[in-house]
């Protein structure tokens, strides 16, 4: 089964996706969503309905020791802070595939933050208290949406910081799903240790991600025309 769509948060990530794709010229729609719970919302203004599998790929921040920067990871579920009881799972057979794909990724629980997670004793304590080893902003809400309409979902991600030190102040510089750069340089100049490692395990990440982008790529090009 072919996939409908790719779905990447807006910005850098959304850029190296895209040039993994070969600048989109893939049966699958590249599509920049918000950052954040809102790209739940946003999955209205799609066409998802007629979907059948659909890929997110990203970045995430690691929980686990075990998980260092530059790790890809394969979503198995995703948790929703606030609601621990919650549980959505990815489906089996996109699991499988991007397995398949990315034999060195590794398999794990997710956890959805409406918010970034920047103190590296608060991931811990939350890794625990949800049985998740990373975390994003935007998972559940996807699934959430995209389930419901029976659409399988495969996630998989690159982890860009992690569970060891502390990220800057960078909570409040997303705004209308999208990072604001005056807030976000601001918040990196007053942490400069901390701002390099996040800028430096960013940009490792980043090249991670259009690596795996241009081999799921591969697996799914545009017929040459005949």
């Amino acid at each position: 089964m072919p996939i409908d769509a790719v779905l990447v948060p807006r910005g850098a990530e959304y850029q190296v996706v895209r040039q993994g794709f070969g600048g989109g010229g893939t049966r699958a729609r590249i599509v920049a969503i918000p950052a954040g719970l809102a790209a739940g919302a946003f999955l209205e203004t799609l066409p998802y309905r007629s979907w059948q599998r659909v890929w997110v790929l990203g970045l995430c921040g690691s929980m686990s020791r075990y998980l260092p920067v530059g790790t890809i990871v394969i979503y198995r579920h995703c948790r929703q802070l606030g609601a621990p009881e919650a549980l959505l799972a990815c489906d089996r057979q996109p699991i499988q595939l991007l397995q398949a794909y990315l034999p060195e990724a590794k398999l794990v629980g997710a956890l959805t933050s409406d918010r970034v997670i920047t103190a590296a004793r608060e991931k811990r304590r939350l890794a625990e208290a949800y049985q998740a080893q990373v975390v994003d902003m935007e998972g559940f809400a996807l699934l959430q949406v995209l389930a419901a309409a029976g659409v399988e979902v495969g996630m998989v991600r690159v982890v860009s910081d992690g569970s060891d030190h502390d990220l800057p102040a960078i909570g409040a510089t997303i705004a209308d799903g999208a990072i604001q750069p005056l807030p976000l340089a601001l918040a990196l100049l007053k942490d400069p240790l901390a701002a390099t490692r996040l800028v430096g395990g960013s940009l490792q990440a980043l090249g991670v991600l259009k690596e795996i982008s241009v081999r799921l790529y591969a697996t799914n090009q545009t017929p040459p025309d005949r």
